[in-house]
């Protein structure tokens, strides 16, 4: 079934290891959809899952959501670009046919479509009001995902880029070179819990704890087992005279490749960021190996959103919550009245106590 469904996060592996790894420990009800034309062909399917979830100590809401996400729950992983998978030309007809499904069916109170594209169809067919008018739409967390289009030259990305980053990226190799042997590796499937304890390693050294533990861990290594024998695992390890210094875990799927998690030695040399001189030899490699998309994805620096000077193609994600429970329409309409208010109040406190402290 051809879609335009993306090719990772919504891929059988992502989706059902996610199921396999969460779903238990959430308690998760399965609540799959699937639409037929009227050839009895699949033309749609629309992953979703319902948990009971706790607003305070006291309230309940039954939240229907996308397989991927557990919004304002348990700490899952992150699954990007969540969408209904629908065969392109008939995209329309089976979102539609979804919404007048969901609109008739009782069991939910809110529906949380968390990290969604605001220019793809599915954003502007769902938000119309016609869709479900009884319904209260919030949108919320709001951020930018980043991406590289590498179907060019790699010579003109970095023509495109600054001065500073292009010397981050790029130029610094010739300075790395010189403090001694740089090598660059890539897990296979005999390697890869070695690389995700070197990644492991890394980040718990620069930010005090582990970025893959338990059931994220758990995730991450049965993907990565499936993937790897596919060729969608990119695995890479930076390391200088045999010391790893920087680990960048990225999966591939459909021609475009997903930055899903870096770590390196943030205190090796201030001359070098390490990530991003390792990240320019990846995004390089992507071109050379004729691939569609080197994507970003979400996620911030340490100190800054370092991805924007890297790139200037970006996509505008957000969550989309539609409310359906009266009672809940009214308890969020009325927080989204006091909200800003409220964020005045607490600004003007805490620059109140600011001043105090000087004097």
């Amino acid at each position: 079934m051809r879609s335009s469904a993306d090719r990772l996060f919504l891929s059988w592996d992502w989706q059902a290891t996610w199921w396999e790894v969460f779903a238990p420990t959430l308690e998760s009800e399965l609540f799959l959809l699937a639409a037929y034309d009227d050839t009895n062909a699949l033309v749609g399917i629309a992953p979703l899952h319902a948990v009971n979830a706790n607003l305070g100590e006291i309230l309940k809401v039954k939240r229907l959501q996308f397989i991927g996400s557990c919004w304002r729950g348990m700490q899952t992983v992150r699954t990007e670009y969540l969408d209904f998978i629908a065969r392109t030309d008939v995209h329309t007809e089976v979102i539609q046919a979804f919404s007048v499904y969901l609109k008739a069916d009782s069991v939910w109170d809110e529906f949380v479509l968390p990290h969604v594209d605001r220019d793809s169809a599915t954003y502007r067919l769902i938000t119309n009001a016609g869709i479900w008018p009884e319904a209260y739409l919030r949108e919320t967390d709001a951020y930018e995902s980043y991406n590289v289009d590498t179907t060019g030259k790699f010579s003109d990305y970095l023509a495109g880029l600054g001065a500073k980053t292009r010397t981050k990226i790029y130029n610094r190799r010739n300075y790395l070179e010189r403090l001694g042997k740089v090598e660059l590796t890539c897990a296979n499937a005999d390697t890869i819990d070695q690389y995700f304890a070197a990644l492991n390693s890394l980040h718990r050294t620069r930010w005090n704890q582990d970025i893959f533990a338990g059931k994220r861990l758990e995730f991450h290594r049965k993907l990565a087992s499936k993937m790897v024998k596919k060729g969608g695992v990119k695995f890479s390890m930076l390391s200088l005279s045999g010391k790893p210094l920087s680990v960048l875990y990225n999966l591939r799927a459909d021609q475009r490749e997903y930055g899903i998690q870096t770590g390196f030695d943030d205190r090796f040399d201030k001359k070098i960021s390490l990530g991003l001189i390792h990240m320019g030899y990846l995004v390089e490699e992507a071109f050379r190996d004729r691939l569609k998309v080197f994507d970003f994805v979400a996620g911030i620096g340490k100190q800054a959103q370092y991805k924007k000077h890297i790139t200037q193609h970006r996509r505008q994600m957000v969550t989309l919550q539609f409310v359906r429970a009266r009672w809940l329409k009214r308890a969020y309409a009325m927080y989204d009245r006091l909200a800003p208010w409220l964020h005045r109040y607490k600004t003007r406190n805490e620059k109140a106590l600011e001043a105090a402290s000087d004097t």
